[in-house]
C-alpha cells in the first residue's frame, strides 16, 4: 500500500510514489515523488521529488528535483526544475 490517492482521468497514469494526494485530469501524470499534494489539471505533471504542494492548472509542471516547494495559481512554478523551498503565487 503506497498510501497515495489519485482522483481524475489519467491522474498518476505513469507514476507512483508514496503518500501523495493527487486530484485532477493528468495531475501527477509522471510523478515518482513522495509526500506531495497536487491539485489541478496537469499539475505536477513531471514531478519527481518530495514534499511539495501544487495547486492550480499546470503548477509545477516540469518540477523534477526541486523539493519542498509551494506553487499556487495556474502555471505557477511551471518552469521550475530543481529549485528548492520556493513559494510562488499567481493570481
Amino acid at each position: 500500500d503506497s498510501g497515495t490517492v489519485a482522483i481524475g482521468s489519467k491522474a498518476l497514469a505513469n507514476g507512483d510514489g508514496l503518500l501523495n494526494t493527487i486530484i485532477g485530469t493528468a495531475a501527477g501524470y509522471n510523478n515518482t515523488g513522495a509526500w506531495n499534494t497536487i491539485i489541478g489539471e496537469s499539475a505536477g505533471y513531471n514531478n519527481q521529488s518530495a514534499g511539495s504542494i501544487f495547486i492550480g492548472s499546470k503548477t509545477g509542471y516540469n518540477n523534477t528535483t526541486g523539493f519542498s516547494n509551494t506553487f499556487v495559481g495556474d502555471n505557477s512554478g511551471g518552469t521550475n526544475h530543481s529549485g528548492n523551498s520556493n513559494t510562488f503565487y499567481r493570481v
